[in-house]
């Protein structure tokens, strides 16, 4: 009886050569230089590359969504006066987050976001429009946490956040938002 030979492959070595154009690494300094020797941009269109083409990050990443969650999750609300944090139930939070997609999603959204662009930005979508008075009465029926990339920030001349303008992107359209302050919850890492 014949054996049939099978050809058995390394894995080929990353050099410049084999390695795409633009595709980028860090150096010992901090900067990121892409393999050619040029430099890279530090911008949320270059980590968002990193994060596809490099196969650790976008594990790294999937790894800490994945078991963010398995240890169930508590919310804290941390008083403005002494700083103190406490555990506490909201109800109400769970229900309007509940209404737009799961807490693993949502934790999941905001890990991506914080990790590859150090911001995240959740919309509170409420159950009225906003009137003259602000959203004084309105109820919470929702969150979304938007892709930072597409956020711009509006501020006034002492660099306080007036508002949001968030470009929607789709496969057919491309739709701009404002937001007030007010609507966007800013969490930076």
């Amino acid at each position: 009886m014949a054996k049939a030979k099978t050809k058995s492959t390394a894995p080929k070595k990353r050099t410049a050569d084999s390695v795409k154009e633009g595709v980028s690494i860090y150096t010992d300094n901090g900067s990121i230089n892409s393999l050619d020797g040029k430099q890279v941009a530090r911008t949320v269109a270059t980590y968002n590359r990193m994060y596809h083409i490099n196969v650790d990050i976008y594990r790294c990443i999937k790894e800490k969504q994945e078991t963010a969650m398995s240890g169930g999750y508590e919310l804290h609300r941390t008083n403005k006066g002494n700083a103190n944090e406490r555990v506490v139930e909201d109800p109400d939070f769970i229900k309007a987050l509940e209404k737009t997609q799961s807490i693993t999603e949502f934790a999941s959204d905001i890990i991506q976001n914080l990790d590859l662009y150090g911001d995240v930005y959740i919309r509170r979508i409420y159950n009225v429009f906003r009137g003259v008075r602000g959203f004084q009465g309105a109820t919470v029926m929702g969150y979304e946490v938007l892709d930072t990339r597409n956020i711009k920030i509006i501020t006034d001349s002492n660099l306080k956040v007036v508002r949001y303008i968030y470009e929607r992107k789709g496969q057919s359209f491309n739709k701009q938002e404002d937001f007030l302050a007010e609507e966007i919850f800013h969490f930076r890492s």
